[in-house]
Formats: C-alpha cells, structure tokens, sequence
C-alpha cells in the first residue's frame, strides 16, 4: 500500500458497543476484538485507513457532548473520518415505560447528540467525514420503545452537519419489535460475535466508500 494511503485516519468514539462488547474474537494483530467497529475498520484498511478507536463503555451522549465542547481543531486534525457511536441503552431507556418519560430521554438524547455532532463538525477538517451510529436494538425494550428508537433514527438523519447515520433496525440485526435479533445477544445491552457481525452488515459500505471518495483528490 503507497505510504501516502497508510496515512488516512478514523477516529471512533462512542460507548461499549463501539468499543466492541460481546466479542470474544481477535481478529489479528492490529484488533483485540472483533467487534463491528473493528470489522469496519479492516474493510477500510483497504483504502489506506488505520482506526484510532478511543469508545469509552459507559458513557452517554451528554458525555460526548462535554467532550466535543471542550477538543480543539488541533486534536481532530489528523481524521479524514469521526465514527461516533451510542444508542439509547446507557440513557436508561430500558428501564422507563411511561410515554412522557420516553420522550423526555428521546428529546435530550437527540439535543446532546445533536450537540456534539455540531461541534464535531465545526472543528473537523472541512472534507472529514462525521458518521453516526444510529440506535440499536436491546434485549428489554418493547414496541413503545422501538417507535422512540425510530423516531431517534429518522431526526438524525435530518442533521445537516453528519454525511451518513448507519441504521441498525434493519432486519439483519434488528427483530422488529425493539429486541436483537435470535441468537444476536451476549446480554440485553450487547451484542454478542454474531451480534457485531450483523451490525457490521447494517453499514452500506458502497455508500460509506462514495462518501469517503467523494472529496479525495486520489480516488480514481
């Protein structure tokens, strides 16, 4: 691979599931894991980039959103791709059934996201990618939770500032009802091996590739 390929960078930042949870897998020297993310990664290598994976498992997006606030254009410099990658899991969906309740979390989810993704942007190179993880499936959610789910999905794809929001409810991974898919869960909050390697499926890597390309000056 020319030196000049190896030099393209994607930053992932997120939660557990970015960092890659639930895998039990190496996969070679560079990955510890193989979780989706990883895969990712390795599909890109073929393009010249090298993923600085820096998810934190836990976290939430109003952290994100703290953390967005405080990086400098310096410290984002290098990545011709950020991946940030959260759903609604560390934000205690799971754990509320009321309506009002529901649409409160889904409400300041989206503002914090939004946020951060704002600042993202602002401080990225101006041809580096911003791509965000849609929410995906957990094992304790219901229909009422997958229509916050949805509606999560469908405003973040509104956002002016992000060039691909990958959807995790597709039927690869997603059950249809809130739920992953059979055999897909290490725990109600993870995917397991074959779990990541559904999300995995979920990205459209042709259109991930074109919106990569679309401003580098190598492409053919």
């Amino acid at each position: 691979m020319p030196e000049e390929a190896s030099q393209r960078k994607l930053l992932v930042i997120g939660s557990s599931v970015a960092w890659g949870k639930g895998s039990d897998v190496e996969f070679g020297p560079k990955y510890p894991r193989k979780g989706w993310t990883q895969m990712l990664a390795k599909e890109l290598e073929t393009v010249g980039f090298e993923m600085d994976n820096q998810a934190i498992p836990g976290t939430t997006s109003k952290f994100w959103n703290r953390v967005a606030q405080r990086t400098n254009a310096s410290q984002l410099a290098p990545y011709e791709m950020v991946l940030l990658g959260l759903s609604l899991g560390n934000e205690g969906l799971a754990l509320v059934s009321a309506n009002v309740q529901m649409d409160t979390m889904r409400d300041d989810y989206l503002e914090a996201l939004h946020s951060a993704s704002k600042e993202l942007r602002k401080k990225m190179p101006a041809k580096s990618k911003l791509v965000l993880g849609g929410p995906y499936p957990n094992g304790n959610y219901n229909e009422r939770h997958l229509q916050v789910l949805e509606e999560v999905h469908m405003e973040m794809k509104t956002w002016k500032e992000v060039d691909y929001v990958i959807d995790f409810l597709q039927p690869v991974l997603h059950s249809g009802e809130g739920t992953w898919g059979k055999g897909l869960m290490m725990d109600p909050g993870h995917p397991n091996q074959l779990g990541h390697e559904a999300m995995f499926k979920c990205v459209d890597m042709p259109e991930l590739l074109r919106i990569l390309e679309a401003d580098n000056p190598e492409a053919e």
